[in-house]
């Protein structure tokens, strides 16, 4: 089972637990700890997981800490527990103060079972940042609503991955990661005019880039981005060269004039496929052409394609409405559902965990519309 399965599935027990967790005490017991038994240590060893460990400045300030994570015997992770649903803003300090005053502490938790903050020392050693350079919920995890990031920095939390010279500099990274990431999503919505400069001078462009000579490119440099982004998607499933499927839109007089609204509108967030519906489809296409044994049909695979809509997944041969081939959806437990249309069973719905399961439908529904429409 790969990381993020794994992840997923530890986040689903652990959530299952969280409705019983009446007090701060059952929170650390059924919720925080099987979640750091989960990243390798040792929660048996009170050499490893130290609860309740101290640093006190003297008898009058008390610095403790639910549980320190030590390594030979020196403290280097710093984990402080609230009660579920807390708010956690509210006790940084408490992490913060016991962070500055154990040097040898190069990362900071504070968790309530559900979500967890990381921080770290990214702008001055021994002085714990206040904005966290990793967050995630148990929630999310459960559902499998992560990307590469939260998964990489969950995974160098590990006790086999992480390392405490290395993780300030790693948390200043994803920090500078998170903002990147952040800007460009802002700049595909509405890029700025410095960006458009660039992209018409790196072009090049030649002429004055007056006010509506950007205003002018701005849609472009947009279906730039999505383009890319289309492209490198379908690159990621073996389809590189195949031409990217367009959602239909209705014209308006402007377009069927090649007015200015000619310009084709940035593709929505839905519109573009999950990894899960990709790798369906990439499936698709590898199993039919080993259960193909006609030459002449092997090549009207080529034409299979695929719709992603709001509540589902299409995959079609030729014709999205008269070629389509199955319905797809992600259910909530992880398992696929398929809908063929005009089905032979009595029941056209599949709900399995293994994509194998619709080879018999799928070779027998492309053959029928590879027959009625090439």
């Amino acid at each position: 089972m790969e990381f993020g399965q794994h992840l997923s599935k530890i986040a689903k027990e652990v959530l299952g637990k969280s409705t019983f967790c009446k007090n701060e005490e059952m929170t650390k017991q059924f919720l925080i700890l099987p979640f750091i038994r989960f990243l390798g240590y040792d929660i048996l060893d009170p050499e490893e997981v130290v609860p309740e460990h101290h640093a006190d400045f003297d008898d009058r300030h008390k610095n403790r800490v639910d549980y320190a994570i030590c390594r030979d015997g020196i403290p280097v992770i710093a984990i402080e527990t609230k009660m579920v649903h807390s708010d956690l803003s509210r006790d940084l300090g408490q992490i913060r103060g016991y962070f500055n005053a154990v040097p040898s502490i190069k990362l900071g938790i504070i968790a309530d079972g559900i979500r967890y903050y990381c921080h770290s020392d990214t702008i001055e050693k021994n002085i714990m940042d206040e904005r966290p350079f990793l967050s995630f919920s148990i929630d999310d995890l459960a559902q499998g609503k992560f990307d590469d990031t939260v998964l990489n920095g969950i995974r160098s939390l590990r006790k086999d991955s992480f390392d405490p010279s290395e993780i300030s500099v790693k948390a200043r990274d994803n920090l500078l990661l998170s903002r990147f990431t952040k800007l460009i999503g802002e700049w595909i919505e509405q890029p700025p005019e410095k960006l458009i400069r660039l992209f018409l001078e790196s072009a090049g462009f030649e002429g004055r880039m007056m006010k509506s000579v950007i205003e002018e490119n701005s849609p472009l440099v947009i279906q730039a981005f999505t383009t890319f982004l289309d492209r490198k998607m379908l690159e990621r499933i073996g389809f590189a060269e195949r031409e990217v499927v367009k959602i239909d839109k209705p014209q308006t007089s402007d377009t069927a004039a090649g007015g200015p609204s000619a310009i084709e509108e940035q593709v929505p967030e839905w519109a573009i496929p999950t990894e899960v519906e990709s790798q369906v489809f990439e499936y698709c296409g590898k199993r039919l052409a080993f259960l193909v044994k006609d030459e002449s049909l092997f090549h009207e695979i080529e034409n299979m394609k695929y719709a992603a809509m709001k509540n589902t997944f299409i995959v079609y041969y030729k014709k999205r409405n008269q070629g389509r081939l199955f319905n797809f959806r992600l259910l909530s437990d992880g398992q696929f559902e398929f809908v063929f249309p005009d089905s032979d069973d009595d029941d056209p719905k599949i709900v399995t965990e293994n994509l194998s399961d619709i080879d018999v439908p799928l070779e027998r529904t492309f053959l029928k519309r590879a027959k009625t429409l090439s």
